[in-house]
């Protein structure tokens, strides 16, 4: 869902992100659940990290916070 004004929310067509999570040295990992997206923005507002919640399996319930930076060039 996303919101232009935060009053009307609309659902998206397609997926805000996906399970699979790809590294730079190019490997992979696919996770069960990504949640809580967040971005983090520098002191003038210019977006520099995505960080979720991820769970890496159904079997268990060890979860953590990843932080991936956004490429802005």
């Amino acid at each position: 869902m996303f919101s232009e004004d935060g009053y009307v929310w609309r659902q998206s067509i397609s997926m805000a992100f996906f399970n699979t999570i790809n590294f730079n040295d190019n490997t992979t990992l696919d996770v069960a659940r990504m949640e809580r997206p967040h971005i983090v923005l520098n002191e003038v507002g210019d977006p520099l990290f995505f960080s979720n919640g991820v769970q890496e399996s159904w079997g268990n319930d060890h979860t953590y916070t990843l932080v991936r930076p956004i490429a802005t060039e």
